[in-house]
């Protein structure tokens, strides 16, 4: 569920194309103004955190995207990203050794409701959603956890879906869903086709098409 609250304060990430984050007038465009974002690219795929105040997950959203189009009128902005980190990135964060973070996974200290992973990778890898693990560490009241409001899958899943909705009719939008929005979203969208002049969404293949 979308959640709206005056005057809170977001902590978002956006995955984008079409522009070059090595290119340093880029950047300075990005960075100059008042709104607060951190460029960055990771194993070749470029990204903004924006940290910015709305009252709600939506409107920050929006504002962002908003905001990034209005400097770079080429950006395409793929997704809000879903935070998702292992062990060894937990302890990164908070600066504490990885042993200390797999005890509190494996219940062998502190509190004994660590969040379940929400799946494994490579070779028996557990991954959680950071957003899960912030509220956990907040609550424990253990140092080190972001203390904006970090959007669940839930709510990106909506608001990927409420993006799509907005955007999908128009050609110029600064917004370019790709094939990593999820299943959920692409189905809830696309219960009746939905044709715009450039994409066309269609829940049989939960992709998209270009027309």
């Amino acid at each position: 569920m979308i959640r709206a609250s005056r005057n809170r304060t977001y902590l978002f990430t956006l995955a984008i194309d079409g522009v070059d984050l090595a290119d340093e007038d880029v950047v300075e465009a990005l960075v100059s103004g008042e709104i607060e974002v951190y460029p960055a690219v990771v194993a070749g795929k470029a990204t903004l955190t924006y940290r910015l105040s709305a009252e709600s997950s939506y409107d920050a959203v929006i504002d962002a995207v908003t905001h990034a189009h209005s400097l770079l009128p080429h950006v395409k902005v793929c997704r809000v990203e879903v935070d998702l980190v292992s062990i060894s990135d937990i302890a990164g964060r908070l600066g504490r050794p990885r042993e200390s973070v797999r005890a509190w996974v494996v219940g062998s200290r502190g509190p004994k409701d660590f969040p379940a992973p929400v799946t494994v990778i490579g070779d028996g890898v557990r991954v959680w959603d950071w957003p899960s693990v912030n509220q956990w560490l907040k609550r424990e009241g253990i140092a080190g956890h972001d203390e904006e409001h970090l959007l669940s899958r839930e709510e990106i899943d909506e608001l990927n879906v409420m993006l799509v909705r907005r955007f999908s009719g128009l050609r110029d939008s600064a917004f370019r869903p790709d094939r990593s929005v999820s299943r959920f979203a692409m189905l809830t969208v696309s219960r009746t086709r939905v044709t715009s002049p450039s994409v066309t969404y269609t829940s049989s293949s939960s992709s998209f098409t270009k027309a």
